[in-house]
């Protein structure tokens, strides 16, 4: 019998009574005054997403007055203080973080696309994905690249998705030192549905994305809508991580999802 390979998130949730707890609603905006999907707002561990409209809605026990804390790829992290947001009500406003990119990376027109990763050796089993918290845990494969590249898609193989719908954001990070540094202005976000069972998508860049030789990088995937599910992936053999994004803890895994990498052969500007 072949060996199942499996990674289940599952996290037990507490519920408390409406009388013990305050509810926290507002909406986060960037600076032009428009709503920011999908940032993580949290409060002494207890967090939620905001919606498509950059609203949200947070129940914390009684007593909790530690900091809310507003944080989103492309944006700086915000930090509002308990005076501000204890009324119930909170406006919060988000500024745009400049990452530093690296050396530009030009390629010629004609220049034929390369597999710059391939996903792995497959192996028996599947890696599920799920039964947490939307934008809680994230998991992905580590590689190094071995010359510079320019980052057209990713592909992926999905045997199943139970999830009647769910949106998925897309993250590539240097990882150096432990630390990952998102290397990506904005996320990439794609959905599923059961209707992607045994299917293989292809998620196009939509910026440019470019990797340095001797780099090593992380590209990690996150569920940030869905109601209760998982998703199943063919387990590859390819070292990844799985990360706690709210406690900022990680967990290295021998057998990850298989995420394909396809792009263009670069040279350093001059």
């Amino acid at each position: 019998m072949n060996k199942i390979i499996c990674l289940y998130l599952f996290v037990v949730v507490s519920v408390c009574g409406a009388n013990g707890q305050t509810k926290i609603k507002g909406v986060v905006k960037d600076q032009n005054n428009i709503g920011v999907e999908y940032v993580t707002v949290c409060v002494d561990s207890i967090f939620t997403l905001t919606d498509r409209n950059g609203q949200f809605s947070l129940e914390l026990p009684i007593g909790i007055k530690g900091d809310m804390t507003c944080t989103h790829i492309g944006y700086k992290k915000k930090v509002t203080p308990y005076s501000i947001y204890k009324g119930g009500i909170v406006d919060i406003s988000l500024e745009d973080e400049v990452y530093e990119l690296g050396e530009a990376l030009v390629v010629a027109r004609k220049t034929k696309p390369t597999v710059i990763l391939r996903k792995g050796m497959k192996l028996p089993g599947d890696v599920a994905f799920g039964n947490a918290p939307s934008g809680k845990y994230e998991i992905g494969t580590k590689f190094t690249v071995h010359d510079n590249f320019i980052i057209d898609r990713f592909n992926l193989k999905i045997e199943e998705c139970t999830y009647e719908h769910c949106t998925l954001r897309l993250v590539v990070y240097e990882f150096s030192k432990g630390q990952f540094s998102p290397i990506i202005s904005k996320p990439i976000y794609f959905n599923l549905s059961p209707l992607n069972k045994n299917s293989e998508i292809n998620i196009e860049t939509t910026s440019s994305i470019a990797l340095h030789k001797g780099k090593d990088y992380y590209i990690g995937l996150t569920i940030v809508s869905g109601s209760k599910g998982t998703i199943h992936f063919p387990a590859y053999l390819r070292s990844g991580f799985v990360r706690n994004l709210i406690e900022g803890t990680m967990k290295k895994l021998p057998a990850t999802v298989g995420i394909g990498v396809i792009g263009r052969k670069q040279t350093i500007a001059d």
